[in-house]
């Protein structure tokens, strides 16, 4: 009975994936995608499935998605392939562009650095679209997100159709820190023909932030592809790298973010948060201290450089650099946690004491 039941099981499932190539084969991409979904989903996949799904996302815009496919058809190492089937089988026109933030993580504290931002040739044939898109960018540029946020709406529900207002709102959505809603209008401006460095870059931003690391890492991997020497998208990849625990493609990113763009305190900076991370603390400190020679203000490596001196046993100096710290800022209730626990490490439990009072907002 158990062998019918899986003869069965194969029958229906080849049946499914016959239906899928149907559909396919139509334009339904959508239908055809759903049910190559289930066909994973219940029944061993193959590489042929795991190629068909890459295709199908790709046809439906969903990048990430495609290159989590291939990779599992082809293996990660052939993610040149990939890009080549990207330019020469599906590669729409991609037009109208609008503002981009480029922006890249950093590791600790949840923070966010921007980089840079690029202006390219937006101009809708519908004049009036055109002009509440250029309201849009210029509130987007002023730091203005909401209000930008508003007008894409309102080009949207009005049944607007270009990728650009699509992926302005994505953006907007972005710098309100609604993540998943920007990875939604992403996706959509995928969908209709836009599949840009600049979309992939954000769009792994926002995945990045949804907690969804692999699909963030597919973002990056084919955006580098497109710009092998592109710095942002090097350290946003090693960002990916490093959460998803390997730490030696992280540091590789970095090596060759840095050997682009040298002198970058901030890559510096990332650079030793990977090694201390993979557990060369000597080396990570030269990296923090190259990150402060370029930039003595830069707080990250300051804090990061007195935690790596505290687990290698140089007590007084990491609390130091702590003093200092609250020096110039004696509200900052982290530092004063920091500090509170290298006081418990080095037995001093009465300053300690005061210190966490500091941190929990008790005293001033």
């Amino acid at each position: 009975m158990w062998k019918n039941d899986k003869v069965a099981n194969n029958s229906k499932y080849s049946l499914l994936r016959l239906s899928a190539k149907l559909l396919e084969s139509v334009g339904a991409h959508t239908q055809a995608l759903g049910i190559v979904d289930r066909v994973i989903k219940n029944n061993a996949p193959t590489a042929n499935l795991h190629l068909q799904a890459s295709r199908l996302c790709l046809k439906e815009g969903q990048i990430d998605r495609a290159v989590m496919h291939w990779k599992k058809a082809a293996g990660a190492e052939n993610i040149g392939n990939f890009l080549y089937w990207l330019n020469k089988i599906y590669r729409p026109a991609e037009k109208n562009l609008c503002k981009v933030q480029a922006q890249q993580v950093q590791f600790r504290d949840g923070e966010l650095q921007q980089l840079k931002g690029a202006d390219t040739s937006m101009r809708n044939p519908k004049n009036e679209e055109a002009a509440l898109n250029d309201v849009g960018v210029k509130l987007l540029q002023s730091q203005k997100p909401a209000d930008a946020l508003s007008i894409f709406n309102a080009l949207i529900n009005n049944g607007c159709s270009d990728p650009s207002i699509f992926f302005n709102a994505g953006l907007s959505l972005s710098k309100l820190s609604r993540h998943g809603e920007a990875v939604e209008h992403y996706t959509k401006a995928q969908a209709l023909g836009l599949n840009s460095l600049e979309l992939l870059n954000n769009k792994g931003y926002s995945l990045f932030h949804c907690g969804q690391y692999d699909e963030a890492l597919s973002c990056y991997e084919v955006a580098r592809g497109m710009a092998p020497r592109d710095t942002i998208v090097l350290s946003n990849l090693a960002s990916c790298y490093q959460c998803c625990g390997d730490n030696k493609k992280a540091m590789a990113c970095f090596n060759s973010a840095l050997s682009v763009h040298p002198g970058d305190d901030t890559l510096e900076n990332n650079l030793g948060i990977c090694l201390e991370n993979a557990g060369d603390k000597k080396a990570a400190l030269e990296h923090y201290n190259r990150s402060l020679l370029l930039n003595p203000n830069n707080t990250f490596a300051k804090i990061n450089k007195a935690g790596c001196l505290a687990k290698l046993d140089k007590h007084t100096k990491a609390l130091e650099i702590y003093e200092n710290l609250l020096n110039s800022d004696p509200a900052n209730h982290h530092i004063w946690g920091l500090k509170a626990e290298l006081l418990m490490e080095m037995g001093r439990a009465s300053e300690a004491r005061e210190s966490f009072k500091r941190a929990l907002g008790l005293t001033s």
